[in-house]
């Protein structure tokens, strides 16, 4: 590598920033669902089973509709 060539590229710099990202937002929502769970009241617990039986089935659908378009 030549003097003064960054050791990294900007790809590598912009998927360690989307990783991050990732990681911060998911550390959110655990949060708030630990909130839920820690002192659960009706309306909270509601509206996190309400959000968790549409979501996860969503994207679990999402993956398998990726899946399926890429296999022969």
């Amino acid at each position: 590598m030549a003097a003064g060539m960054p050791a990294i590229g900007w790809r590598s710099w912009t998927r360690t920033g989307c990783c991050f990202g990732i990681v911060t937002s998911v550390a959110a929502i655990a949060a708030r669902i630990w909130h839920v769970v820690e002192r659960p009241t009706r309306p909270s617990v509601l509206t996190l089973v309400t959000l968790a039986g549409i979501a996860a089935p969503a994207f679990s659908g999402v993956i398998d509709l990726a899946l399926r378009a890429r296999t022969p």
